[in-house]
């Protein structure tokens, strides 16, 4: 099925019917965001003067019918995460002028990211997981550790540029909403939540939200989390906020983060991200004494996305083919300990890097 995703995103032909699409491999091409700063206009949280629309299943209901229904809420998630096990996409960031470009094919990902715009305009930053080893090369460096399947959560096909617009950022990781919402349940099923001082409520709705919020004394410390799903997508995240403010007084610090999401449909039932935008405000005393009193904005469009059955060149994932690896570079192997660390070119490890 070929079509557009808004007009300027072109959904390439699908050569696999769904169902012979596998299982998702629990392996990533990983990175962080690493975006540089842009100031952005006041904007106030969205939630101010809000009220909640359909019913909270907290103020009905137990914590652990709550649980329950975020147990359902993943596996149908989990349902429509599975649809990407193979997949290539090509996207481009602003501000920074990043061309991105990631292919995951049979457990195995490459993702080449050129940047446009100064300071690093004409470089390009590099990724590969063969299955056997997981490769970063930027700039002079080569950086060896073992192959993502074995340390990482998120799928082969969300790399965290893109986790970011599908995933809930949750206790420092990004997490799929199936991912999410079983911790949270299990959270919940451990009585590991204080609630004298946290809440937990999922409100049924088109869309439909999980939020999360907290406020303690001592230390002075609050926090709210809201995850908005879209039930008729298979519960893709079409929004996050998440506030927080602590210190002796109100204006200590105060941090808001959002990002939202939009998708096309690729073919019936099948949706994928158009465009997504991150905005993040950090602000009060505490963040300026440590310069992080800041705002900061990315946004990620889609240029193309092939999933199923596609064609790459033979040598696509082959590191003795990749242009990540070259003479002159400083390697740190971290599969040994202690870590190697060598020039690649002329180093009796040089066999190292490759085998």
């Amino acid at each position: 099925m070929s079509g557009w995703i808004s007009r300027s995103v072109n959904i390439c032909k699908s050569r696999a019917p769904l169902a012979r699409l596998v299982p998702v491999a629990i392996c990533a091409v990983g990175f962080g965001l690493c975006l540089a700063p842009q100031r952005l206009p006041a904007e106030e949280p969205r939630q101010a003067g809000r009220r909640d629309t359909g019913t909270s299943l907290q103020a009905a209901t137990s914590l652990q019918e709550v649980a329950e229904r975020l147990t359902q809420i993943a596996d149908a998630a989990a349902k429509r995460e599975r649809q990407f096990a193979n997949l290539h996409v090509k996207a481009h960031i602003e501000p920074r002028g990043e061309r991105y470009d990631m292919a995951v094919q049979n457990g195995r990902g490459r993702l080449d990211l050129h940047f446009t715009k100064r300071p690093s305009a004409g470089t390009t930053t590099y990724w590969l997981d063969d299955g056997v080893a997981f490769y970063s090369s930027s700039r002079n460096t080569l950086v060896i550790d073992p192959p993502l399947a074995q340390r990482e959560r998120m799928p082969a096909w969300l790399s965290s540029r893109l986790a970011l617009f599908f995933g809930v950022a949750w206790n420092g990781e990004v997490l799929t909403v199936s991912q999410f919402c079983r911790e949270l349940a299990s959270t919940i099923r451990g009585n590991e939540i204080d609630t004298e001082h946290w809440t937990t409520r999922v409100v049924e709705g088109s869309p439909l939200r999980i939020v999360v919020e907290g406020k303690m004394t001592e230390p002075p410390h609050n926090a709210f989390t809201e995850v908005t799903l879209d039930p008729a997508r298979g519960f893709l995240m079409t929004d996050f906020i998440e506030r927080q403010s602590g210190g002796r007084t109100p204006r200590d610090y105060v941090s808001h983060r959002r990002i939202t999401s939009e998708y096309s449909e690729l073919a019936p039932g099948v949706f994928f991200l158009s465009r997504g935008v991150w905005t993040q405000r950090e602000a009060g005393t505490l963040a300026e004494v440590d310069n992080r009193a800041e705002d900061s904005k990315a946004e990620l469009t889609i240029d193309s996305v092939e999933y199923g059955d596609f064609e790459l060149p033979a040598n696509y994932f082959d590191a003795h083919h990749w242009p990540g690896i070259r003479k002159g570079l400083q390697v740190i192997d971290h599969r040994t300990k202690p870590s190697l660390r060598f020039e690649y070119g002329d180093s009796p490890y040089d066999p190292m890097v490759l085998d």
